[in-house]
């Protein structure tokens, strides 16, 4: 028996390993998301995502918030500098707050975007922040899609592809 994360990773491990689907299962992580509350919107300022990394897609959030001079961004989490990762210069109005604590990144902040460029095969952060009441923007692939983690129009939006002027329509 093998089990996923996700019923996106269940259903990978089948397709793309080709694993027995009979032999799979899924079981979502334990989560702790009793200590996240909804803020008052007076605070909520930033656009934010977590993790300055490529495959995290900050190099899309970075052309966004280029297309969005007078909106505030948030990078929370850490950096990764490995040398297969494209390095980049962060526009003006993006900050970077390393090891925030969550009640601090949630209570800032007013939209989630979630632009990873790998296939995200579970999406903590995105079930984080909208337990504390802020819609998600995220790419449109893997668990995100296929375990219903972003609801159109009710909890956020889904995005096709990384390109910057596609998702300043939807922020």
């Amino acid at each position: 028996m093998i089990i996923g994360n996700s019923q996106w990773t269940a259903k990978w491990l089948a397709e793309e390993h080709g694993h027995n689907p009979d032999k799979i299962g899924w079981m979502y992580p334990a989560m702790d998301v009793g200590f996240i509350e909804t803020f008052p919107p007076d605070k909520q300022e930033y656009i934010s995502m977590s993790m300055w990394t490529y495959p995290a897609g900050t190099d899309v959030f970075a052309d966004i918030a280029r297309r969005m001079p007078t909106e505030k961004f948030r990078i929370y989490g850490y950096v990764h500098n490995f040398p297969s990762y494209p390095q980049y210069e962060l526009p003006n109005n993006v900050e970077f707050i390393e090891n925030a604590p969550q009640d601090e990144m949630f209570s800032t902040t007013k939209l989630w975007l979630f632009p990873y460029r790998t296939i995200p095969n579970f999406g903590r952060v995105v079930i984080e922040a909208q337990r504390a009441g802020i819609p998600v923007v995220g790419i449109k692939a893997g668990a995100i899609v296929d375990d219903e983690m972003i609801k159109d129009n009710i909890t956020g939006y889904h995005v096709e592809g990384h390109d910057p002027d596609v998702w300043v329509g939807y922020v």
